[in-house]
């Protein structure tokens, strides 16, 4: 990770208005949280300035309380130099997940640590109010169930379905559409601190990069659940393309279905394998099913009616996925979803399709596994979006500044 910044201790303040003794501090910070230096001197030669600037910026960051004393460490002959380290207990985030028949959020430390967590069960056809002061005041509950104040809250972020789903959601005839709703400013009104707003499937995407495969350039997250979508990071960041669609590939065709989609064309993937469309399909091969769950217990349960259309549904998902494969070049593909739990059914079924569909070079060291985060992984990546807008150089500056009046 490339880190540089501009310190200068002559002009009146930085780049964003921040006085000229804090300026930089945010980037001395980026060092010790990552660990690559985490001494006076080792700092100064990192970022080219002096000792006694990087110590006064030091000195800052631990009396806010983000840096505190990490013992000593010997370094050649002389005297043992001390260390310092991050403390990401100084502030709270929150991560939260909404989900077309449900939401979850967690709050975390500045590392990404889950203190707490929990289900909200609240549909998204209630409308935004509803659903969105659900949450917060879900966040309210949990801070005092782990004793925390709403002060110690820095920021949050915000995961929520793809456009196309919020936009064709049955909501009721008494709430504002969730179309052109600025999630964001609703959920900062309530709980008083910055938010940032992703896809779902980016903050799954940014979770697993994160928390499982932090070394791959490029990682595809495919959500198997009530619809299909795919989150994309590449070079740490997620892809969400300029009107936020990026990896909509449930609106892909599917060759030879016909099937009507909720978005007004036929033949998408969400309406050919998704698991609101597998019900129907399952039920014609004489097997009934309630939900994705239950088609999940009854693939586990061994039940082969259910195995083969599992198989059937990746194979679909895994014919549409190869062309991105194709067009992306990833490292490693995860499969998230309830779906994808029911035994190796679908993944057996993605693999066999990507295997003869994608171009054989982009496959030769192609990793595509079963996500592993479980219930949390939305939050999760939520939480890391929200930590990314928090501690980066210039927002850690401007705190700074702030706090010096």
């Amino acid at each position: 990770m490339a880190i540089s910044a501009h310190i200068d201790s002559r002009g009146p303040g930085g780049a964003d208005g921040a006085p000229a003794r804090i300026a930089g501090a945010g980037s001395i910070l980026q060092l010790i949280r990552s660990g690559s230096a985490v001494t006076i001197s080792r700092i100064a030669a990192t970022l080219g300035v002096s000792r006694s600037t990087v110590t006064e910026r030091v000195d800052l960051l631990m009396s806010s309380g983000l840096v505190e004393s990490d013992g000593e460490t010997q370094m050649g002959r002389g005297r043992p130099s001390a260390r310092f380290a991050f403390r990401p207990d100084t502030g709270l985030t929150v991560g939260i997940q909404l989900g077309m028949s449900g939401s979850r959020v967690a709050v975390t430390d500045l590392a990404g640590e889950v203190l707490t967590s929990r289900t909200v069960d609240v549909d998204v056809a209630t409308g935004p109010h509803v659903v969105l002061d659900a949450v917060c005041e879900a966040v309210d509950d949990e801070l005092a169930l782990v004793g925390r104040e709403r002060e110690e809250l820095w920021g949050a972020a915000v995961g929520v379905p793809g456009r196309v789903e919020l936009a064709t959601a049955d909501v009721t005839p008494d709430s504002p559409s969730w179309a052109g709703f600025d999630v964001a400013a609703h959920v900062g009104a309530a709980l008083g601190v910055p938010v940032r707003m992703g896809r779902d499937v980016s903050m799954l995407a940014l979770a697993e990069h994160r928390y499982n495969w932090p070394d791959a350039r490029v990682l595809l997250c495919v959500k198997v659940g009530t619809a299909i979508g795919c989150g994309i990071v590449v070079d740490h960041r997620t892809i969400d393309g300029g009107a936020g669609l990026a990896g909509e590939i449930g609106h892909t065709a599917v060759s030879g279905s016909t099937a009507q989609c909720p978005c007004g064309n036929r033949g998408c993937l969400n309406a050919t394998s998704a698991g609101a469309a597998l019900l129907p399909r399952l039920a014609e091969m004489g097997v009934t099913a309630s939900s994705t769950r239950e088609i999940m217990r009854l693939a586990l349960q061994g039940d082969p009616t259910t195995a083969q259309l599992v198989r059937q549904a990746g194979r679909e998902v895994g014919e549409v996925l190869a062309g991105a494969i194709n067009l992306l070049n990833p490292d490693v593909v995860v499969v998230w979803g309830y779906l994808a739990d029911a035994r190796d059914n679908l993944l057996a079924g993605i693999r066999e399709a990507v295997a003869t569909r994608a171009v054989p070079p982009a496959t030769e060291s192609l990793t595509i596994a079963r996500a592993s985060l479980g219930e949390d992984a939305g939050t999760l990546g939520a939480a890391t979006l929200a930590i990314e807008m928090l501690l980066e150089p210039a927002a850690i500056d401007a705190r700074l500044a702030r706090r010096a009046g």
